[in-house]
């Protein structure tokens, strides 16, 4: 992934530079190194992957809100969605920062406290052992995985097309979430 990264980044940068616009979009991206048809396939994946993402979130959420305020996962779904829709749709950007903020600062938080917590009762046996019925439905995270890839427009954007700055930056970013994701499993399966 951090490959990936840098390759977009370095295509972002390029790109930038060809228009002359402080930030381009994934359309302008594909546009340029990819043709029409390009556009239409890119196009059609970023919307694919992002209903996904949409799909698992509410499906999730609607799970936890359901057990934890004991009402039917329809009115849950219906309330995570009117709830997060809402402050999408009528908030300001700053606003929506803010509370993006507060989220990412919450996620990171219960993290670190599941791998504080759960570290006490690790079986380190459990790293040796292999399941390769589970590979199948390993798929659909996989995918799901690339949606790391719209930050690094959002890099390129904000450090104003200062490659060196870009390279760290993106791989800073994926080294934390391998690390991450590395830890969940770890804890996953030796819990």
């Amino acid at each position: 992934m951090v490959v990936t990264g840098l390759l977009l980044a370095e295509v972002n940068v390029n790109t930038m530079c060809d228009l002359g616009s402080g930030g381009v979009s994934l359309v302008s991206i594909a546009r340029r190194t990819l043709g029409t048809v390009g556009v239409q396939i890119s196009c059609w994946s970023y919307i694919f992957i992002h209903y996904a993402v949409l799909v698992a979130y509410i499906a999730r959420s609607s799970d936890i809100l359901t057990n934890f305020l004991h009402i039917p996962i329809w009115e849950s779904g219906t309330l995570f969605s009117l709830v997060f829709g809402g402050i999408c749709f009528f908030g300001s950007q700053r606003f929506i920062g803010a509370v993006n903020g507060v989220l990412v600062i919450g996620i990171i938080s219960f993290f670190v406290a599941l791998v504080a917590v759960a570290s006490g009762n690790l079986h380190l046996d459990a790293l040796l052992k292999a399941n390769f019925q589970a590979v199948p439905m390993s798929i659909p995270i996989i995918a799901l995985s690339f949606v790391y890839q719209n930050v690094v427009p959002v890099l390129c954007t904000n450090l104003e097309g200062d490659l060196l700055k870009e390279c760290n930056s993106t791989r800073n970013w994926y080294t934390s979430c391998s690390i991450s994701h590395l830890e969940w499993c770890y804890l996953r399966d030796c819990w």
